[in-house]
């Protein structure tokens, strides 16, 4: 799988709605500090990569070629992704 879609989209210059909609979404958790929202955007990385079978963390990692590190950065997200959330929801419970 490649993360070059160009080729399959065309290189025209249409606007990024979901991107644009992401880094409001960084903003938002960055300046309100919303750590649910965090966990939210780590879930989002964690649920394509166990479709598709490609994570990315600096680097696209596959799950046929690095196994072992695909599941480790997988887990991370799902891991970070589920704490965040949690104490989220643990601080409403209090």
């Amino acid at each position: 799988m490649s993360f070059d879609r160009r080729q399959a989209r065309g290189a025209g210059g249409r606007i990024r709605w979901i991107t644009l909609g992401a880094l409001a979404v960084v903003v938002t958790a960055v300046v309100f500090d919303f750590q649910w929202l965090w966990g939210l955007l780590f879930l989002f990385w964690a649920a394509p990569s166990l479709v598709t079978g490609v994570t990315f963390l600096v680097e696209p990692i596959r799950r046929d070629e690095n196994p072992w590190l695909f599941w480790i950065i997988t887990t991370m997200w799902l891991g970070l992704s589920l704490a965040l959330i949690g104490v989220e929801l643990a601080e409403l419970a209090t």
